[in-house]
């Protein structure tokens, strides 16, 4: 490729820097046969054909850029008259003929069918890449024999890739990616033997891989991802020896992936992720020593994984979430010692987790969540100390958390959730001072809440329900400003919910529930325009309800029920136009049902029973058109059940009957 380049500049300098001495003659052979014999006629050219020829290129072009719309001829303003070495995106070669049309992201609308290619013999690089060209790829783009560099990449060009393509036998650089060509891969690309580069992605091919890709003996790159590709990947993929990128990616490939693959011993990186391979994962995958990315995730592939991969000693991205793959992770996944990223989640993956994981020393993220792992953590994972992201949950893990993890002072992101963990949240947490999203829940943790929790500035989310904590949450909990996400629910704490739990103003999502809290509504709740979601039900709460909330616009649910609220409800419930669920129930709230709530529109769960209301029931709460459960039981309301509210298919209407 880089023969190419030299070769292509020279071409362009004008001929009085060019020495035509016989390495030059050389270079130009070794390139392009067939374009030096272009040149050497070229020298027996006379120049009122030198005329022609430009004249008939200019032609050529002119008519293209009059079937453009009329502001991509504005932008080709410069093509005019016939001296087309001077127009913009056009290069020449020392004869004056056009050798580059380069005109990438020139915002060009139109398309090929005008382009003539009857006159440009001498074209050795089309790119027209991120435009606006519509329509199919004309045929007679076949014609242009002496084509080594073809981009036609980001447009919106549909139909067919035209069988002609395989006339190109120059070639060394196809883009025909993120278009809407549909129809298969034709058979005829592999008459393409310089070809190094061929990206089709991001298209709508469908059909399978042709065998004959496998003649590409020059391919340094393959880019066939997000298609409709189906079929197995041919065995003659294995011939690519000098092969460095594969993207399979994002298609409808089944099958084996085929040992041959085990011969591409260049490949840099393997993508082959996003499709239905089954089968287990080849053992010659081992061979490929000098791979540095291999994405096999969301596939169908089984069995466990290889202990070859362990030879993959470049490898620093090792991605097979989402298979079925079984048996216990090998022992030999700690020769990576370039690996970042290790993500094995979403497998059938059983036994402990190897002790040689702490030799990854460069690791950054590791995920193995959603498996059947089992035992403790081991304690070597606090060796990585480059870890950002730690995420092994949903798995069986046992025992307490090893000390060590509270060392990982880079760690941002920490889910130890749905285990059977248990032992303290020890003080050592608060080296954690990098941590922002950290979720403990579902497990079977004791003990209190650590005050060193508030070194945790940058926490966003902390999920700690469901567990079997106890005590208060300590004042230094007041630090956590940025919080968004906070879950204390289905523990045994007691005392008072933190004052500042939404100071900060970003609190999104809190859920307390189950608990023994005590006190009344924080008063950073208050003005929490940002709550979608408060869910307080089941502690010993208490305050008066028509002072300790405001108005939430983002609010959808809200669960107060079995506290000790009392007061009247508030008029301003009628502006939460985004509240869904609204459950009030088993409270000491009086007063009367406001009509207003009717403005809340959205609701589709209305829940005030067990209470001390009283009045009658306001026809308003008849233009709630989305309820399907209202509960207005056990209060001292009158009157009759509004009609308008028979009228609507609400599926649950809970009352005591009203007295007359």
């Amino acid at each position: 490729m880089q023969l190419i380049k030299v070769m292509m500049s020279l071409i362009e300098r004008p001929i009085s820097h060019c020495l035509f001495t016989a390495p030059f003659i050389i270079i130009l052979a070794l390139a392009s046969s067939s374009f030096h014999v272009a040149i050497s006629s070229s020298f027996a050219t006379s120049p009122s054909n030198i005329v022609t020829m430009m004249g008939r290129e200019a032609e050529t072009l002119l008519e293209w850029k009059a079937s453009l719309d009329n502001q991509s001829q504005f932008r080709l303003s410069s093509w005019v008259g016939n001296i087309t070495c001077h127009w913009v995106g056009i290069s020449c070669n020392n004869f004056s003929s056009i050798s580059h049309v380069n005109l990438p992201g020139a915002g060009l609308k139109g398309t090929l069918h005008t382009f003539s290619v009857s006159f440009l013999h001498s074209l050795i690089s089309l790119n027209l890449s991120n435009n606006l060209l519509y329509g199919t790829i004309p045929s007679q783009l076949g014609n242009l024999f002496e084509l080594i560099y073809l981009d036609l990449s980001a447009n919106q060009l549909s139909g067919l890739i035209p069988t002609s393509i395989g006339n190109l036998s120059n070639l060394s650089v196809l883009y025909l990616d993120n278009n809407t060509l549909f129809g298969p891969i034709p058979e005829e690309i592999g008459k393409l033997g310089f070809l190094s580069e061929l990206s089709l992605s991001m298209n709508n091919l469908s059909g399978p891989i042709p065998a004959s890709i496998g003649n590409l003996s020059n391919l340094s790159s393959l880019y066939l991802w997000e298609n409709n590709l189906c079929g197995s990947i041919p065995s003659s993929i294995g011939n690519l020896s000098k092969l460095i990128y594969l993207y399979l990616s994002t298609n409808n490939l089944p099958g084996l992936i085929p040992i041959s693959i085990g011969n591409l011993s260049n490949l840099s990186a393997l993508g082959l992720n996003n499709n239905t391979l089954s089968g287990p994962i080849p053992e010659e995958i081992g061979k490929l020593g000098f791979l540095s990315e291999l994405s096999l995730y969301v596939n169908n592939l089984s069995g466990p994984i290889p202990a070859s991969i362990g030879n993959l000693s470049n490898l620093s991205t090792l991605y097979l979430w989402e298979n079925n793959l079984c048996g216990s992770i090998p022992s030999s996944i700690g020769n990576l010692s370039n690996l970042a990223i290790l993500d094995l989640s979403e497998n059938k993956l059983s036994g402990p987790i190897p002790e040689e994981i702490g030799k990854l020393g460069f690791l950054s993220y590791l995920a193995q969540f959603m498996n059947d792992l089992t035992g403790s953590i081991p304690a070597s994972i606090g060796n990585l100390s480059n870890l950002a992201n730690l995420d092994l949950s949903e798995n069986k893990l046992s025992g307490s958390i090893c000390h060590e993890i509270w060392m990982l002072g880079s760690l941002s992101d920490l889910a130890l959730f749905m285990n059977n963990l248990s032992g303290p949240i020890p003080a050592s947490i608060g080296n954690l001072g990098n941590l922002a999203n950290f979720d403990l829940s579902l497990n079977n943790l004791t003990g209190s809440i650590p005050a060193s929790i508030g070194n945790l500035t940058k926490l966003t989310l902390l999920w700690l329900h469901m567990n079997k904590l106890s005590g208060s949450i300590p004042f230094q909990f007041n630090n956590l400003t940025y919080l968004k996400n906070l879950a204390f629910s289905d523990n045994m704490l007691s005392g008072y919910i933190p004052q500042n739990v939404c100071y900060g103003g970003s609190l999104q999502n809190f859920s307390a529930y189950d608990n023994y809290f005590i006190g009344s509504i924080p008063k950073s709740l208050r003005n929490c325009t940002s709550l979608i979601k408060l869910n307080l039900h089941g502690n010993h709460l208490g305050g008066n309800i028509s002072e300790d909330l405001g108005i939430y616009p983002n609010l959808i649910y809200i669960d107060l029920r079995y506290n000790n609220f009392y007061g009247e409800l508030s008029q301003k419930w009628g502006k939460c136009q985004s509240l869904q669920s609204l459950k009030f129930s088993n409270n000491r709230i009086s007063g009367v049902i406001p009509p207003q709530l009717g403005g809340s529109i959205q609701l589709r769960l209305l829940d005030l029973s067990f209470n001390h209301i009283v009045g009658q029931i306001p026809k308003e709460l008849g233009r709630l058109t989305s309820l399907f459960l209202l509960n207005l039981g056990d209060n001292k309301l009158s009157g009759s059940i509004p009609m308008i509210l028979e009228c609507y298919p609400i599926y649950n209407i809970l009352f005591t009957q009203p007295t007359i």
